[in-house]
């Protein structure tokens, strides 16, 4: 899938365990810590994975963001989303998050989930603008070296298709 936006041109693709160290890398410039290519490398051999890549279509296709999810059953899971810090604001993120909903719809997913930072108000602006909606929090669930705890907001989103009520 090919995106262009202003002043940036980038595609989407699928990413399978030949990707985790590029994966690994990436995760790893916009967490901390982040992920080693090990744990992508469990992540992408679960049943229903979906990893997706954005790539600037200049610059030899260098790598912008990621998306990880995993569709079981009637829902998709969002494990991670990523985007590079001077990538963020460009649309990455959106049309990552709308290319995964799209394949997971197509596998039969009739609701999306995922759990976000409370303090990070731009991942949650994202979200809300996806249609997510907050159903519940994790005190204290994220921890990072030297900061201090930070709880975890837990948000859902029913899929085209699906009766909201009884998603």
């Amino acid at each position: 899938m090919a995106v262009a936006t202003d002043p940036i041109a980038f595609r989407i693709d699928r990413v399978d365990a030949a990707g985790c160290r590029l994966l690994a890398t990436l995760h790893a410039a916009c967490f901390s810590p982040g992920w080693d290519h090990q744990a992508f490398d469990r992540l992408l051999v679960m049943p229903g994975a979906i990893s997706l890549l954005a790539s600037q279509m200049a610059s030899a296709g260098a790598p912008m963001g990621l998306i990880l999810g995993r569709v079981a059953a009637a829902e998709c899971e969002i494990i991670t989303l990523a985007v590079l810090p001077d990538r963020r604001g460009q649309g990455v993120g959106r049309a990552l998050l709308d290319e995964i909903t799209a394949l997971a719809t197509a596998d039969g997913a009739r609701e999306m989930l995922l759990e976000v930072a409370c303090d990070n108000g731009p991942a949650m602006a994202l979200y809300r603008g996806a249609g997510f909606a907050q159903v519940g929090r994790r005190a204290n669930y994220y921890r990072g070296a030297g900061k201090p705890p930070v709880d975890a907001l837990i948000m859902r989103r029913p899929l085209a298709g699906s009766d909201p009520g009884n998603a």
